[in-house]
C-alpha cells in the first residue's frame, strides 16, 4: 500500500525531471567534440563541430579517434569528404597502422 500523497510526489518529481533544461554548454544531439590522435599521446587535435563534413587545413595521420557524445564518423583522403574513405568508426576507434593523409571527416552525433 502506498503512503498518502505519494502519487502527487511522483507526479511533481516527474514534471521537474522532464522540464529540466540541459546544462549550459551541453552538446546537442547534432554537435559535440571529436578528439583525434596521430599515435598514442602525439598529434592531438580536438574539434568542436556540428554534424556534417569538416576539412582539415592539411592532410594528417589518424591512429585514434574519440567522439563525445557518441558519433559515427568516416575519414576521407580528399577535402570536403571526397576521395577515398580511409576508415570509419563509432565513438572510440583505433587504427593500426594509423590512417595516413586524412584530409576530412564526416561526423554524425547520436
Amino acid at each position: 500500500m502506498r503512503a498518502p500523497g505519494s502519487a502527487a510526489l511522483v507526479a511533481a518529481l516527474t514534471g521537474l525531471l522532464l522540464g529540466a533544461a540541459p546544462a549550459a554548454g551541453a552538446a546537442t544531439a547534432d554537435s559535440g567534440t571529436l578528439a583525434l590522435y596521430a599515435a598514442p599521446g602525439i598529434g592531438h587535435t580536438v574539434l568542436e563541430v556540428e554534424d556534417g563534413c569538416h576539412t582539415f587545413p592539411a592532410p594528417r595521420p589518424v591512429g585514434y579517434a574519440d567522439a563525445d557524445p557518441i558519433a559515427d564518423y568516416a575519414l576521407y583522403s580528399g577535402p570536403d569528404c571526397t576521395g577515398v574513405a580511409l576508415g570509419a568508426g563509432r565513438d572510440a576507434t583505433q587504427w593500426i597502422p594509423p590512417l595516413l593523409s586524412v584530409h576530412s571527416v564526416r561526423i554524425d552525433f547520436d
